[in-house]
């Protein structure tokens, strides 16, 4: 409601207008801009966050098709999810979940990336699948972090998913305003965006990097682990923390 509210007092409303999120996160002022028929462009250089804007805005508005394709992955992951070794997990997935449950996970995960199912409807698989990871793990997983000494009742994962599924289509079923542009780029808004034209912007809109938390800390680990974007803490330096913004300068090593 904040970032309604904004556009609203400064009369940011309707296609007329574009603003810009330079750390769009999870793409809360793109959602913004969809239910107002604003236009919003942004950039987020963290992959997961990425992934998850991009499944937000999605141009998906079938309920009934959603329904079809999120009931079909659920059966396919329950033929095969037996089948599937974990052994080579990461050790924090195998940390955090009961086996069956992890089991059940990247069962799903596979099918999110193996299927052939069009682009949008796979993002928005991606999103109910990401939604289940902190409420089916054994462990207390809230952004940014893990409580690894507190123990939690983990949740089923193909139930919470059939529960999730059915929010999403209820949301769907919502109308909204389609006569908007919404864009979001995968980049580090420390260096220009070339997509996004000069004196365009009619405001710009952001909430700033966490003070020493610019990978939003350990729980985005087990997200950035279980989608592959990273398989170690080095691949998380090298992808994540060096295109990413920190308000602490103690993780620069060059300093004016």
């Amino acid at each position: 409601m904040f970032v309604e509210n904004t556009f609203k007092f400064f009369n940011i409303i309707g296609n007329n207008y574009l603003v810009f999120d330079p750390f769009m996160g999870s793409a809360t002022t793109a959602v913004a801009g969809k239910k107002l028929g604003v236009n919003v462009v942004g950039n987020e250089s963290h992959r997961f966050l990425y992934e998850i804007g991009k499944a937000k805005i999605s141009p998906v508005r079938d309920p009934h098709l959603w329904d079809k394709i999120a009931m079909d992955v659920l059966k396919q992951a329950q033929r095969e999810w037996k089948k599937k070794n974990i052994a080579k997990e990461n050790p924090i997935l195998l940390k955090c979940y009961p086996k069956d449950h992890l089991k059940k996970l990247i069962t799903l995960r596979d099918i999110c990336y193996s299927s052939s199912i069009s682009p949008n409807y796979k993002r928005l698989v991606f999103i109910v699948v990401s939604s289940l990871l902190s409420r089916c793990s054994k462990v207390g997983i809230s952004i940014p972090y893990v409580s690894w000494s507190h123990t939690r009742i983990a949740e089923e994962p193909f139930s919470l998913f059939q529960k999730i599924k059915y929010q999403i289509k209820e949301d769907l079923s919502v109308k909204i305003n389609n006569n908007c542009n919404i864009k979001i780029y995968l980049h580090d808004s420390r260096l220009k965006n070339n997509k996004i034209k000069e004196n365009s912007v009619d405001l710009i809109f952001t909430s700033p990097p966490y003070l020493n938390n610019f990978d939003y800390g350990e729980a985005l680990k087990v997200y950035t682990y279980f989608w592959g974007f990273a398989k170690n803490w080095q691949e998380i330096t090298e992808r994540v923390r060096r295109k990413s913004v920190t308000s602490s300068t103690t993780h620069y090593k060059n300093v004016c």
